[in-house]
């Protein structure tokens, strides 16, 4: 992975210029995806998408309540579904990862180490990977601890680097990643992704090889 000062990530992002920071287009193209039905039928959670997404993690009070080792599971088929479209989320020039332009890199602005909540050690080795990834590339320091407050976005490399970024996304962490000029998605907590494009005919080429890629649900499109 590769820092990126925040001069340098505001030029990148120029070319995507059509991304609605606010959420308030109305005539934007977007879809959301969920796992196929094929996946949801072998790991026994066929309604998964009904759930609350990670807030059903050991939650009794949810409509479908998850075991850690059933959210393991079904975050480890997710990202193995999402590899078999890799150049659609990583293309050779990689994909720009930001928190949406600011430099909470960690929940709420906090820094690392992070006290977890109470019920969620579970997550502490994937918290470490995340940390470790941010400051081996140089975007946090964890010796002050505080962000760098000079990078807020980084470049995704590999699929290795996005799988650490993806986890802590659906931990509720907000990372935009910005692809091939043309798309930006994120991750889910409900273990989906979303993709917003500007092209309608690009659009609906990346809509064609996704579907054929990954037999997805598609649990939203805007109108096109």
């Amino acid at each position: 992975m590769l820092p990126l000062k925040t001069a340098d990530l505001i030029q990148r992002l120029a070319e995507y210029s059509f991304f609605d920071w606010d959420q308030e287009q109305d005539d934007k193209l977007s879809i959301n995806l969920g796992m196929s039905p094929e996946i949801l039928e072998t790991l026994e959670v066929p309604n998964f998408y009904d759930s609350w997404g990670y807030e059903a993690v050991n939650n009794v009070n949810a409509p479908l309540s998850l075991e850690v080792k059933q959210w393991r599971l079904l975050e480890e088929q997710f990202f193995s579904w999402l590899k078999k479209a890799e150049p659609v989320f990583l293309p050779d020039s990689g994909a720009i990862v930001t928190p949406n332009l600011c430099d909470y890199w960690f929940p709420h602005g906090s820094h690392f180490p992070m006290k977890l909540p109470k019920g969620k050690t579970w997550e502490k080795a994937d918290h470490h990977r995340y940390a470790l990834l941010l400051a081996q590339a140089g975007v946090v320091d964890l010796g002050t601890p505080r962000c760098r407050q000079d990078y807020r976005g980084a470049v995704v490399e590999n699929f290795e680097e996005f799988l650490v970024l993806g986890k802590m996304a659906t931990r509720k962490f907000q990372l935009l990643f910005f692809a091939d000029g043309d798309r930006v998605y994120k991750i889910t907590e409900y273990l989906t992704v979303t993709l917003e494009m500007r092209d309608e005919e690009a659009y609906r080429e990346v809509k064609k090889n996704l579907t054929a890629l990954l037999n997805p649900l598609i649990l939203y499109e805007a109108p096109v």
